[in-house]
């Protein structure tokens, strides 16, 4: 898939609208390709809704499109954590 050049923060998965996760490891490519990342979305009440692993496979590999159909609209918080990761971002899905 192609990667968004704009991360809005919003998203409307009733349009066919994806997130794009993207992750920025602050070690090199070696660090953390074949390394394992996860990702957690939550509510603002910290209630896990989806929980994803991803393995880079390339030094290139450090995001991935994400589609809130079962979500209500809402703020979320998307949590990343792996090899030189630890952050998170609010994303608003409306719909």
């Amino acid at each position: 898939p192609e990667k968004k050049s704009k991360h809005r923060g919003t998203v409307n998965p009733s349009k066919n609208e994806s997130v794009g996760i993207l992750f920025t490891p602050n070690v090199s490519g070696s660090g953390y390709v074949g390394r394992k990342y996860t990702i957690k979305i939550f509510t603002l009440k910290g209630e896990l809704v989806e929980e994803f692993v991803k393995t880079p496979a390339t030094a290139d590999d450090i995001w991935m499109k994400w589609k809130p159909d079962n979500l209500a609209s809402g703020i979320y918080i998307v949590y990343i954590e792996g090899p030189g990761v630890k952050s998170s971002k609010k994303m608003a899905v409306l719909k």
